[in-house]
Formats: C-alpha cells, structure tokens, sequence
C-alpha cells in the first residue's frame, strides 16, 4: 500500500546518503525513481557505485509499517554526459539504460549507450 510503499522509498533515501558525496546530488526524480549526479565520476566510476548501491539494497531487509522486514532489488541505469548532450538527452539516455536493467531481470544495473 501506499504506506509501506512511502516507507520503503524514505528507506531506501535514507540508505544512500552513506553513497553521496559533498559535491553530489541525490533526488527523487519521480514515482520510485531516484537521480544521481556525480560531476567528477565517469561512467565506469558511477557502474561500479551502482552495483554497491545495488548490494547494499538487495542485500539489507527493509522495514514496514507493521515491524516485519521485506527483501527488495533495485534497477539502475547509467549514463554519462558528454559535450553535445542536452539535459533531455542525458536524462532519456539514464532512463532507457534504466528500464533495459527492468527488461533484462532487474536487481541489475545496464550502461546507457554513448550520446
């Protein structure tokens, strides 16, 4: 329900400030999506935080409303900006590796193809 899915969302945020850095960016970019912005990493660099971030979720039981714990999985997608990319394009890049991750399995993180 709406809840324990609200509940789960602040957990899973709360999970990651141990991942971001003083001069990065972590945002809820809609629905169960989150965004990360990581200006000095490039896209090997973000692959590999993603797989951490990645174990960490699956691996670390969340808690619900009524104090039982439940076992989620995550999909990331990642991208990296390059010099002729717009926003629009960076972004529809990250989400297209993003649901490629939910086509193929899920718990999974894919690499956007270069812009």
């Amino acid at each position: 329900g709406h809840i324990n899915g609200d509940r789960l969302l602040r957990q899973v945020a709360s999970r990651m400030r141990g991942f971001i850095r003083r001069d990065e960016c972590f945002a809820r970019y809609g629905g169960e999506e989150f965004g990360m912005i990581l200006p000095e990493t490039g896209l090997s660099g973000a692959q590999a935080l993603a797989e951490k971030v990645r174990r960490v979720i699956r691996d670390t039981p969340m808690e619900l409303q009524d104090g039982s714990a439940v076992a989620i999985t995550i999909s990331i997608g990642c991208a990296e900006l390059h010099s002729t990319d717009t926003v629009f394009g960076l972004i529809g890049r990250a989400d297209k590796a993003l649901y490629a991750a939910k086509t193929n399995g899920r718990d999974r993180v894919e690499l956007a193809e270069p812009g």
